[in-house]
């Protein structure tokens, strides 16, 4: 099949001074039908999904520019998901209703000499408004809507929290934690995988045309899942390393 759509976005920037300033953009954007590269007939002939995005948010400079903290407030909308036909669960139509309420905090920048950190946050607010679907619960063995749940593999919580320093001109160490709480990874939320925190670690040595990088993944080995479906989940990665050389001309 073929979809065409339009999908306009844009914005505006105000700065009052130098060392602040503050955005509003809107955005669009669709999800055809064949996203996952294949088409049923349950979806053969259904146009794309509808997505809009509204965002505000600031930055503001410390320190002469040393360190930036930014703040963004944002709403995401898809108006028409897909959603099982109420008089035949074998097709599907465009009749239901997403929304994602969230902020997101972030610091970065050089908080002493040759020391730099990097702060991230994010709470997301995931909610089905409309649908005319329901489910089977696995724990429950109940049939439930799935209006009000909260969509899967979306945590309401999540981060980044990340330091280097340079230990000389050329040698470069750091580290960090990545974390996220529990998602649902069923329709009707009874089935959850847990939050976690990984811990990362990198070495880096520069030079004026090369950098070599050593970055060490899940250090403690800590066992989670990136995401996951009903039945099943995606393990994340265990303890390795990663070596890497980039060039510079």
């Amino acid at each position: 099949r073929t979809d065409r759509q339009w999908s306009p976005r844009g914005g505006i920037v105000w700065q009052p001074t130098d060392n602040q300033s503050y955005y509003f953009s809107y955005g669009t954007s669709f999800n055809p039908s064949a996203e996952a590269y294949s088409l049923s007939a349950a979806t053969a002939n259904l146009p794309p999904e509808k997505n809009r995005n509204f965002e505000i948010g600031g930055k503001f400079d410390l320190f002469d520019g040393r360190l930036s903290a930014t703040a963004a407030l944002f709403r995401l909308e898809k108006s028409n998901a897909r959603t099982a036909a109420p008089d035949d669960p074998n097709l599907t139509v465009l009749a239901g209703e997403q929304r994602t309420d969230g902020f997101e905090l972030g610091l970065a920048g050089e908080i002493l000499p040759r020391w730099d950190v990097s702060l991230t946050y994010a709470y997301l607010d995931s909610e089905v408004t409309k649908s005319n679907s329901t489910a089977v619960g696995t724990v429950s063995g109940l049939t439930k809507s799935l209006q009000g749940m909260t969509p899967v593999n979306v945590p309401a919580h999540s981060g980044v929290a990340w330091t280097s320093y340079h230990l000389t001109d050329n040698w470069e160490i750091g580290g960090g934690v990545f974390y996220a709480t529990k998602r649902y990874t069923d329709t009707v939320n009874e089935v959850e995988l847990p939050g976690y925190a990984r811990l990362d670690a990198v070495l880096a040595y520069h030079q004026k045309h090369y950098d070599v990088q050593l970055n060490v993944f899940n250090l403690t080995d800590t066992v989670y899942y990136e995401s996951g479906q009903t039945r099943s989940a995606l393990p994340g990665v265990p303890v390795s390393g990663q070596l890497s050389v980039r060039l510079k001309y």
